[in-house]
C-alpha cells in the first residue's frame, strides 16, 4: 500500500479595495451576519456530545453475546483455539494449560487443567492409551477440532532442557474426563527423538500437523492421520513426513485444512503442500510465521508492513490463492495493521478475525468487514464493551461457522482486568 502526498500550491490574488466602503457592507451586513449566527451558537450549546459513533447501517442481522471465562485461575488467559461448540484451549500466565468448555445449549461452564490431566471439577484422571510416562506434563495446546480432539505437547519434568513430544487428547465430546484418552503421536522414522518435536494443528478429520527435527539438524513438518480401529477398539496413527526441509522451527508455524492441505511460512517463502504432499512455493516480502489455510483455495498470511515502515508487531493481511495456478492476489478486503493473532485467525470458510492496533477487533466475512465492537449486544457489560471500543482487547482465534447464524465464534483476551471472553453469535430481528 503506497502512501500518497497531496501538494497544494498557494496562489496570491490581488484585489482593489474601495476607498470608502459601501453603507450596506459597513452597517447592515455585520448585523445580519451576527443575527444568523445566534441559532448556530444556541444549537451548539444545547447539543450533547456523542459518547460513541453510531454503528454503520450495513451491519448483518447477527449480534455477539459476551461470555467471560469462569472457574479459572487468576490472571489473564491466552486462548489459542476455539471450535464451533465453544470449547477453548490455551494457557494462563501462571503456567496452567487449559480446556475451557462453554455449553452453548445450557449454563454449564467447565474448566479442565491439562497440565495435571485432571478435571478441576471432579479431580478424575484422564486415561492414557499407551501408558502415561512418569513425571510428565501437558503444555502447548494449539489445536482443537469439531469433535473435541486436542493436539498438545508433553514433556518430562526432570529433563533439562525440556524435550517436547506431540500428544492427542480425545474428549469424545464427553464432559466426564474419565472417558477421555491421551495418546503419544508417533513421529516419522527419520526424527531425532533426543530433541523436541511439536504438535501444531488438527483438522476435523483427525489429521495432525506437527514439526520435528532430523539427526542432521534440519527441521521439517509431519502429518499423522488418526483413525479408529474397531478391531483393536482404539485409535491408530499413520505418520508421514513432508520431506521438505523447513528452516523456520517456530512452534506454531503451519496450518492444515480439512482436505489435508498444509501451508507453512519458511522465512520469506510460503510453502503449500497439496493432499499428495506435492509442494508449491511463492516468495512474499515480509512474510511472518503465522499463516492460515482455508478449504476454499486461499491462504491468509501476516506480513511485516515493510512498505509502510512498520516495525515489530505491525502487520498487513495478505491472501494467496493456492490454485491452480499458485498466485498472490490482491490484499484482503481491506488492509489492516494487526497484531496478537496466531495461526487460527482464519477458519475453513475464509472468515478472518483479528485485532487492529489502537482500533479493536475486526471480522472479515465474504468481502464485508465489520468492527466487532459494532456487533456486540448493546446490553453487554459496559466495561467489556468499552474495552472493545477502545481497542483494549486481543482477538486470538476464530471457529468455523455456527450452523444457526452462519457466523463464527471468536475468543479474545480483553485486558488483564477482564480476562478471556468468548463472543457467541445469535440472530436478531430486523
Amino acid at each position: 500500500m503506497s502512501s500518497r502526498k497531496c501538494v497544494q500550491k498557494a496562489s496570491q490574488h490581488h484585489r482593489s479595495v474601495p476607498s470608502s466602503p459601501h453603507p450596506f457592507k459597513q452597517k447592515i451586513l455585520p448585523f445580519m451576519l451576527a443575527l444568523s449566527l445566534v441559532p448556530l451558537f444556541t444549537n451548539f450549546a444545547n447539543a450533547k456530545k456523542p459518547i460513541k459513533d453510531d454503528p454503520p447501517a450495513d451491519l448483518p442481522l447477527v449480534r455477539y453475546t459476551i461470555e467471560e471465562f469462569t472457574g479459572s485461575p487468576a490472571g489473564a488467559p491466552a486462548p489459542l483455539d476455539i471450535n464451533v461448540l465453544g470449547m477453548v484451549i490455551g494457557f494462563y500466565w501462571d503456567g496452567t494449560h487449559f480446556l475451557y468448555w462453554h455449553d452453548l445449549d445450557g449454563d454449564d461452564h467447565l474448566f479442565y487443567d491439562l497440565n495435571n490431566l485432571k478435571d478441576l471439577n471432579t479431580l478424575e484422571d484422564i486415561v492414557w492409551l499407551n501408558g502415561q510416562p512418569e513425571g510428565t506434563r501437558i503444555v502447548h495446546p494449539l489445536g482443537i477440532n469439531v469433535v473435541g480432539q486436542i493436539v498438545a505437547d508433553m514433556y518430562y519434568t526432570d529433563d533439562e532442557p525440556a524435550i517436547y513430544t506431540p500428544v492427542l487428547i480425545d474428549t469424545f465430546l464427553n464432559p466426564n474426563p474419565s472417558a477421555w484418552t491421551v495418546s503419544v503421536v508417533p513421529l516419522p522414522d527419520d526424527a531425532d527423538d533426543e530433541v523436541s518435536s511439536y504438535a501444531i494443528a488438527i483438522n476435523d478429520n483427525g489429521k495432525i500437523l506437527g514439526s520435528y527435527q532430523r539427526p542432521n539438524g534440519t527441521w521439517s513438518r509431519f502429518l499423522s492421520q488418526w483413525y479408529w480401529d474397531s478391531e483393536l477398539d482404539q485409535g491408530i496413527f499413520l505418520t508421514e513426513s513432508l520431506s521438505t526441509s523447513i528452516a523456520t522451527r517456530y512452534l506454531s508455524n503451519g496450518s492444515l485444512n480439512n482436505d489435508g492441505r498444509v501451508a507453512v511460512a519458511d522465512g520469506s517463502t510460503l510453502l503449500i503442500f497439496d493432499p499428495d504432499l506435492e509442494a508449491q512455493q511463492i516468495e512474499i516480502e515480509g512474510l511472518q510465521p503465522f499463516v492460515s489455510v482455508d478449504d476454499l483455495g486461499r491462504v491468509g498470511c501476516q506480513l511485516t508492513n515493510v512498505k509502510l515502515g512498520g516495525k515489530g508487531g505491525k502487520f498487513a493481511d495478505y491472501i494467496v490463492r493456492y490454485g491452480p495456478p499458485l498466485e498472490a492476489i490482491a490484499k484482503a478486503p481491506t488492509v489492516h495493521l494487526f497484531t496478537g493473532s496466531n495461526q487460527n485467525f482464519m477458519n475453513s470458510s475464509g472468515d478472518a478475525a483479528y485485532w487492529v492496533e489502537h482500533e479493536g477487533g475486526y471480522l472479515v466475512r465474504e468481502g464485508s468487514v465489520w468492527k466487532l465492537a459494532d456487533l456486540i449486544d448493546t446490553d453487554s457489560d459496559p466495561t467489556i464493551v468499552d474495552a472493545w471500543r477502545e481497542g483494549k482487547q486481543w482477538v486470538k482465534a476464530i471457529s468455523d461457522r455456527d450452523s444457526n447464524t452462519g457466523f463464527p465464534l471468536i475468543v479474545s483476551v480483553c485486558s488483564t482486568e477482564i480476562g478471556g471472553v468468548i463472543l457467541i453469535p445469535h440472530q436478531i430481528e430486523e
